[in-house]
């Protein structure tokens, strides 16, 4: 009864502080994509091949189809969409509720399985540190990260009815975690390494639960706990080869060898990226702006500190196979490139190290347990209250663009004309922005473009949350003059346009006229192609001083 009260109080902490106050929520970018696609879809269209890439941009961004195995084919996640759609409407808080709620019902179940194995109190702090984990605080409440809790929903599932059979046998148990494997590697492909971390974790448990010594016995038994995941994973790729049969071969740029030597060899240059992703992982990356060797060292005390009670209670085993199996889960990040949403999966394993550390100490040396709780109640609440704050940031700014899609797409002036979006702030609206139009009109009501040559990008903006910008403080000039269009940026050491890689599908001739002190151009013209220039076309931009869309005259 202790636990389900314990549990409760996660979910109802999370839900009050990170969603339920922001009822002006919106939505930004990818969602305008996500939801226009499932609400002029049927559930047979949603299967259909294509590459979701396509859902978020107008025709003109010339996006084609790729292979079989790079194609982004995921139909089950415009499923969940289109089931949320059924419920919500396009009601952007309801979104926010469900996906906060579906985290804080990962916290819970997380909080769960550890209280099986440490004591509740390491387990409730453990599970509240996820909760309100900083790694969360730039991506929750946007609907594209949706799908990372999800896959950790899924997998907490599949675990849990794993570790069912291998207790007590029971193949039911084992068919539908095969099956929820399955079901999700068609929403996203976070999982696909399932497989292999269940015969690790299969070797783990006949280490410590029989006490195997026998490495060939173990891993016979390895492989055959995690049969079932490899038939599920063949049958996924097989089904997938399939469904893009269609498409035309594309030539790989390099052998598959050569790779994994570049990349290997690449690590010895990567040393501060992985600085970087552990200081992720542990939460500590807004401690210090600068001073890589202060976090450098930080990571090694904190490691210690994790490290040494596995090894005083001969399970260091057990520590190894959590650090692997983070690493394994947080994949893209290693071997893509690091991104926060990508620690999200992993994050329960680095806090079972927490929970059992924490249970460890308390347990040798007593004098210890208040300031141990003291500590966790700091960085619960701090980490609480920075979320909360990171959130109405953020509610601030997804409020302020889809009310300017209202706006936008109520406004006299555009019915029934082809509108072309130019200069637009990159980091707002780079995708999404014809699909916001149609979504918010009712249907598909205008021929809506953009040149994503004239978008402005912010200095640093890369590294920076998207949700933290104070447009209006920048001035930016944007004029029809004939058949070419002048955008001029006031600020250009702080907002500027991007190069020329992307002006094979620009929709007429950039001219630069000025560059910033860094070779950025600041000061350019569109001339605009024949085609462009109808008689029904309307230019849309953004009006960086009333944070409003403008029709440009």
């Amino acid at each position: 009864m202790k636990k389900i009260w314990y549990s409760l109080s996660i979910i109802f902490l999370v839900m009050g502080i990170v969603a339920v106050p922001f009822t002006q929520w919106g939505f930004i970018a990818d969602d305008f994509g996500f939801l226009y696609h499932v609400k002029n879809s049927t559930l047979l269209n949603l299967f259909t091949a294509h590459d979701v890439a396509a859902t978020f941009f107008p025709s003109n961004a010339g996006l084609t189809c790729p292979s079989w195995l790079a194609a982004f084919y995921r139909p089950m996640q415009f499923v969940y969409f289109a089931l949320e759609e059924i419920f919500f409407g396009i009601n952007p808080y309801y979104f926010l509720l469900f996906m906060v709620l579906m985290h804080a019902l990962n916290a819970a179940i997380i909080f769960n399985v550890f209280a099986s194995v440490v004591g509740i109190g390491a387990a409730y702090c453990s599970a509240l540190l996820f909760a309100f984990h900083p790694s969360l605080f730039k991506d929750m409440g946007i609907l594209f990260n949706q799908i990372y809790i999800i896959d950790l929903f899924c997998l907490l599932l599949a675990g849990i009815l794993l570790w069912r059979f291998m207790l007590v046998k029971q193949w039911w148990c084992y068919a539908l975690s095969c099956g929820i494997f399955f079901m999700q590697l068609w929403a996203k492909e976070t999982l696909v390494v399932l497989p292999m971390w269940v015969m690790l974790a299969s070797f783990v448990w006949q280490t410590y639960e029989h006490k195997s010594s026998d490495f060939i016995t173990k891993i016979k038994c390895a492989f055959k706990f995690s049969v079932g995941y490899w038939f599920a994973l063949v049958t996924y790729f097989g089904l997938r080869w399939w469904i893009f049969s269609h498409v035309a071969y594309v030539q790989p740029t390099g052998s598959l060898s050569s790779k994994i030597i570049t990349f290997v060899v690449g690590q010895k240059e990567r040393f501060f990226v992985w600085v970087t992703y552990a200081c992720d992982v542990f939460g500590i990356s807004f401690i210090f702006s600068h001073g890589k060797m202060i976090k450098t060292g930080l990571l090694i005390a904190l490691f210690l500190l994790l490290f040494k009670p596995f090894v005083v209670r001969q399970r260091g085993l057990l520590f190894l196979f959590l650090i692997v199996s983070m690493l394994i889960f947080t994949w893209p990040s290693i071997f893509l490139f690091h991104q926060l949403r990508y620690v999200y999966i992993g994050l329960p394993f680095l806090m079972f190290a927490v929970a059992y550390a924490v249970d460890f100490y308390v347990e040798k040396y007593r004098t210890l347990r208040i300031p141990i709780a003291a500590v966790f109640c700091v960085l619960i609440g701090v980490s609480a209250g920075t979320f909360a704050c990171f959130q109405k940031k953020k509610e601030t700014v997804y409020h302020t663009i889809t009310t300017a899609f209202y706006e936008l797409a109520n406004d006299q002036r555009c019915q029934n004309k082809t509108m072309i979006f130019v200069a637009l702030p990159m980091r707002w609206l780079s995708s999404g922005v014809a699909q916001a139009v149609w979504l918010l009109q009712g249907g598909k009501k205008n021929e809506v473009y953009y040149d994503i040559v004239t978008c402005l990008i912010r200095q640093y903006e890369g590294s920076l949350p998207w949700y933290g910008y104070d447009y209006a403080r920048y001035d930016v000039t944007t004029e029809l003059i004939d058949d070419a269009l002048h955008i001029i940026s006031h600020q250009p050491e702080q907002l500027f346009f991007a190069k020329s890689e992307s002006e094979h599908i620009s929709m007429g001739q950039r001219i630069v006229h000025q560059t910033n002190v860094d070779g950025m151009p600041c000061h350019i013209s569109l001339r605009f192609d024949q085609q462009w220039l109808m008689n029904q076309t309307i230019f849309v931009t953004w009006d960086y001083q009333k944070s409003r869309f403008k029709i440009i005259d």
